[in-house]
């Protein structure tokens, strides 16, 4: 992206072809593989303190679908990192949220409401 001119704008947007051989993957967002044909690219910011944002297509031979992905790196003493967010096509699970399934909750909780009086 820095080649392409990302870093030497305040705000850069960017749309990549749909040549799977033409574009570039991003593989360590601990999200999934980024393959950046038909995704739309966001940089605001420079070099040294930026966030980039990620559209994908809603299909993909090779990559993640439906996402929005950000990284986000205030400089050296920040944490930076790759993050997703849940949308009408990538809903999160009960465990992505910390919500109990209804199997483990009629497990662990039915005998407790029982002795407990509430039935």
């Amino acid at each position: 992206m820095s080649a392409q001119g990302a870093f030497s704008q305040p705000v850069w947007i960017s749309r990549g072809s749909w040549s799977y051989a033409s574009n570039q993957y991003i593989n360590d967002t601990g999200c999934g593989n980024i393959h950046l044909a038909g995704c739309t690219i966001e940089v605001i910011g420079n070099s040294t303190n930026y966030t980039i944002r990620i559209h994908t297509p809603t299909t993909s031979s090779s990559g993640v679908t439906n996402g929005d992905f950000i990284y986000v790196n205030n400089g050296t003493d920040y944490s930076p990192g790759w993050r997703r967010i849940y949308n009408n096509k990538y809903k999160p699970t009960a465990s992505d949220i910390g919500a109990l399934t209804q199997s483990t909750a009629d497990g662990r909780y039915v005998g407790l409401i029982n002795n407990n009086g509430i039935y």
